[in-house]
């Protein structure tokens, strides 16, 4: 994994069929900037660079020359920001804890609207009662004066 802010290097060895070519030119393209790197005398190279967040293309190339085709070697990978990641992270926590803190509040919402539509229904048994005493007490009232 290569992270952003850390400098990556490249390096290779460049050889032929009678072994390393010294001295030896090689053009290094980092994300579409162009520069030169010479091989040592055992054919190697070393190349510092500080890649870019995202996508990142390299590619290193021999011109070849009047004994030597030409060649060309092109890899690509992604540089990631930790600390971008960490705070997504840390932010998607939040979040989840955030949404459980709703959804208790939506449960305690629910259970009062139980409680209050429970007492609804007990003021309306409330008046059906009193309702029913009333009617009683008409009856006696009535029964009474037909006794008298």
């Amino acid at each position: 994994m290569i992270i952003i802010d850390e400098n990556i290097t490249i390096s290779g060895t460049l050889a032929n069929e009678n072994g390393a070519m010294a001295n030896t030119q090689l053009n290094i393209t980092v994300n579409g900037n162009a520069d030169v790197v010479t091989t040592d005398s055992e054919g190697k190279y070393d190349y510092i660079t500080a890649p870019i967040e995202g996508n990142n293309t390299i590619t290193v190339s021999f011109d070849g020359g009047n004994a030597y085709y030409s060649s060309e070697e092109t890899k690509s990978f992604i540089v990631i920001d930790l600390e971008k990641y960490a705070l997504i992270d840390e932010l998607n926590k939040t979040v989840q804890e955030q949404n459980q803190t709703i959804n208790e509040m939506n449960n305690t919402i629910n259970d009062l609207n139980d409680t209050i539509n429970d007492q609804a229904g007990t003021s309306d048994m409330n008046d059906t009662i009193n309702e029913l005493e009333k009617e009683l007490n008409d009856l006696k009232a009535a029964k009474n004066t037909q006794l008298s």
